[in-house]
């Protein structure tokens, strides 16, 4: 099954970390980190989808606990 996914928003936490945060429609949030040593290792668009995909594992341990309260 799909999970909805209202909004992914990115965000430059220091020169070295980016975050993606998930909202989902029920207002829930998943953040995930993307770090790196050194600023000259910055690129967005790996940092992003770093993000994402970490953002992306937190999914089902909310969903599941989602579950529990509704079971």
């Amino acid at each position: 099954s799909d999970v909805v996914i209202s909004t992914i928003k990115y965000h430059q936490i220091s020169t070295t970390m980016r975050d993606g945060t998930i909202t989902l429609p029920t207002n829930h949030e998943v953040i995930g980190i993307s770090r790196h040593q050194e600023t000259k290792n910055d690129n967005e668009y790996i940092d992003d989808a770093v993000a994402l995909t970490r953002a992306k594992n937190e999914l089902w341990p909310l969903l599941g606990s989602i579950a529990k309260v509704l079971i």
